[in-house]
């Protein structure tokens, strides 16, 4: 939802590539202080300017916080540059989700009851993904000059689905199955102030010989009094953090909150640096082309091919583990739990076991579903006491045979097959390829397999 904003700083020369660095033990307190009160600011203006989300769907040339600045002010004044900040992450969630409600208006007209799984005795009533992608690919080939992608759409479809699940019926509106996008976890942009030397909510200074950041910032106090702190915050840069600075721009950073799934939060610093793209080889010294195909099952196929329409290597496979339906059952697991809780009366000591597994499934629910889940038969028997362990076991054997991902190329995403000379179209969609992207082969295929893990820039 906060990425969309990164289409800002779209361009076909730079990337921006985003790095989190969590903050020395000494900074965590105000920090985490400083997220509290300006989540509580970003959720009081979103449940404000929620009514006004069509406002939010024209031109987007600007910074976000004029925007939000314009129509409202700050519902807790705490200086200025603190509201810009707080206007831009406001602007961009809100960008983000009138992106969102467009995708819906258009894909409207196409629910139908077809989209879903009816219910037999084996499974219950779920999500027809084949029906729901090959209404998508249809939809998408009479949209000639609109650049949603695939992902987004199918995305949308779903949520529209989970309301259908949920209510029997499609909805009318976006409103009606989006509910106020409210921050659970702290989140500030830097990009509202007026730079690394001149702000005045935060001021950066890099010491790339050294290795170093030194943060300032301004917070409030246990008192809630405003105040910067009084000395700066050293961080050690990690050696990519270091080598991307000093090969590209750096970028307004962003202060976040990280909550585990046991509940304890943390604050990073995400530094976020537009960096070049590396320069494209020509067309006729190409000698492998990297295809990908959007599946049902595997939310990625991709292959390999010479310049003689041979495959090179296996076939990978990128599966993301059922994620969605990992959340799923956590969310009906707590709600069974809940069930199980109300039968005991408010006072009732038998109650706590429950609370504290409730609780413990919104945290990984929050944390984005790279944790477990409870075993459904301990929901089930009520003995849900004892499932701290299996929830952390299984978070870890998650984590530790998660589905690598494929980097993204440096020629992107290609809208349209191209093709180096000498390798035929028909050959490669064979294959089953439908998605191109095009590159000088300069490593090893297993470099495929074991990319670096960079997460997408804000901008």
């Amino acid at each position: 939802m906060f990425f969309e904003e990164g289409k800002m700083r779209t361009s076909h020369t730079h990337q921006p590539l985003s790095y989190d660095v969590r903050l020395p033990d000494e900074a965590q307190a105000d920090a985490l202080r400083l997220l509290d009160a300006s989540r509580a600011v970003v959720n009081a203006s979103l449940v404000k300017l929620w009514p006004q989300l069509d406002d939010f769907m024209g031109e987007r040339s600007g910074p976000a916080w004029k925007q939000v600045a314009a129509m409202m002010g700050s519902p807790d004044p705490h200086g200025d540059r603190q509201w810009r900040c707080e206007a831009e992450t406001v602007g961009r969630i809100l960008r983000g989700q009138a992106e969102r409600k467009q995708v819906f208006l258009t894909l409207l007209p196409i629910l139908s009851d077809g989209f879903i799984r009816p219910k037999t005795e084996q499974r219950p009533a779920g999500k027809n993904r084949k029906h729901i992608k090959e209404a998508i690919d249809v939809l998408a080939k009479s949209l000639e000059d609109d650049e949603t992608s695939f992902v987004t759409m199918q995305n949308v479809v779903e949520q529209a689905c989970n309301h259908f699940l949920q209510h029997d019926t499609f909805p009318s509106d976006y409103e009606e199955m989006q509910s106020i996008p409210l921050l659970k976890t702290g989140l500030l942009t830097y990009a509202g102030d007026d730079g690394p030397k001149m702000g005045q909510s935060y001021r950066l200074t890099l010491d790339l010989d050294a290795g170093t950041a030194a943060l300032l910032f301004r917070f409030p106090n246990e008192q809630g009094v405003w105040q910067w702190r009084k000395t700066a915050t050293v961080i050690t840069l990690p050696q990519i953090v270091k080598n991307r600075l000093k090969e590209g721009e750096n970028l307004s950073p962003t202060l976040r909150e990280y909550v585990h799934p046991d509940g304890s939060r943390m604050a990073v610093l995400d530094f976020i640096v537009n960096i070049p793209k590396a320069p494209l080889a020509a067309w006729n010294t190409m000698e492998r082309v990297l295809g990908f195909d959007w599946g049902v099952h595997g939310l990625i196929t991709a292959v390999v091919l010479d310049a003689e329409s041979n495959q090179i290597g296996r076939p990978f496979f990128l599966n993301t583990g059922g994620i969605d339906g990992r959340q799923a059952r956590t969310r009906r697991q707590i709600d069974e739990l809940k069930a199980k809780r109300e039968r005991f009366a408010p006072d009732d000591p038998r109650r706590v076991p429950y609370n504290q597994e409730i609780a413990r499934g919104k945290a990984f629910e929050a944390s984005g579903g790279t944790g477990g889940t409870m075993r459904r038969s301990e929901v089930r028997s009520g003995r849900c006491s004892d499932t701290r362990a299996t929830w952390l076991a299984s978070a870890s054997a998650l984590n530790a045979h998660a589905a690598p991902r494929i980097p993204v190329p440096v020629a992107g995403a290609l809208s349209k097959p191209i093709v180096p000379p000498g390798l035929s179209i028909e050959a490669i969609q064979s294959n089953g390829v439908a998605g191109w992207c095009a590159r000088t082969v300069a490593i090893p295929p297993i470099a495929i397999m074991q990319p670096p893990s960079i997460s997408p820039g804000l901008g």
